[in-house]
């Protein structure tokens, strides 16, 4: 499942690159076009893709939780999140999805802090460490890469996360799967710069703000 906003330039080259199955299970793509005025729907369905619009820009958490509950009640066993840009490499599909299958994990992201990373900025580099780091202390589990949307999870655990944040859902998800008992584990994938473009996130000083608001409002949402 791919949230996209005006990424027709790069969504076609992403789609070309998803496996048909993995892991021996067949592969259906769902994109989620969260607004915008470009050509992304024509060009994901021309790639096969199954296609949801959204009137208006409500954020990458919300468009996700429209594909989520798309997913749910198709009756998908494993449901993986990535980005349109072509930062993620859909060879690691199976990477995060066997895990999974195999029955050792609920929740399965793609960890970028490995070595050769290289991240946008030395400011972004610096800010997902942070946040990473403090996600780790509060969840009480080793998380290396909180920003990740590169990731698995098992459908049934999907249906347990009740997640609210529009915008820097990540951290979100994790705090919410560590609450819900969803078994979470990190694997390592490739990376690379979006290759067209710019980044939807805003600048590093905005980014940071939106990430610690969205996780405060998760915390203290955290038993409803």
């Amino acid at each position: 499942m791919i949230a996209a906003f005006e990424e027709e330039a790069a969504i076609g080259t992403v789609l070309a690159r998803v496996p048909a199955a993995t892991c021996g299970r067949p592969v259906r793509v769902l994109v989620v076009v969260d607004g915008g005025h470009d050509g992304t729907p024509s060009v994901a369905r021309s790639h096969g893709a199954d296609v949801v619009e959204l009137p208006v820009n409500r954020g990458q958490g919300a468009a996700l939780r429209v594909g989520f509950a798309d997913a749910l009640e198709a009756g998908a066993e494993v449901v993986v999140t990535l980005d349109a840009d072509n930062q993620h490499d859909p060879a690691d599909v199976e990477r995060l999805v066997a895990p999974v299958v195999e029955g050792r994990a609920d929740l399965v992201a793609g960890s970028r802090r490995l070595p050769g990373y290289r991240a946008a900025s030395v400011g972004r580099g610096a800010g997902l460490a942070l946040f990473s780091a403090v996600v780790s202390v509060v969840n009480r589990q080793r998380v290396t890469d909180c920003g990740t949307g590169f990731r698995a999870f098992r459908g049934s655990g999907l249906a347990r996360l009740h997640l609210r944040q529009d915008r820097y859902s990540t951290i979100e998800v994790l705090l919410r799967a560590r609450r819900a008992g969803l078994r979470y584990l990190e694997v390592p994938i490739h990376s690379g710069p979006r290759s067209h473009g710019h980044s939807k996130k805003g600048s590093f000083f905005r980014y940071g703000f939106g990430v610690s608001v969205a996780m405060v409002r998760t915390l203290l949402s955290a038993g409803s």
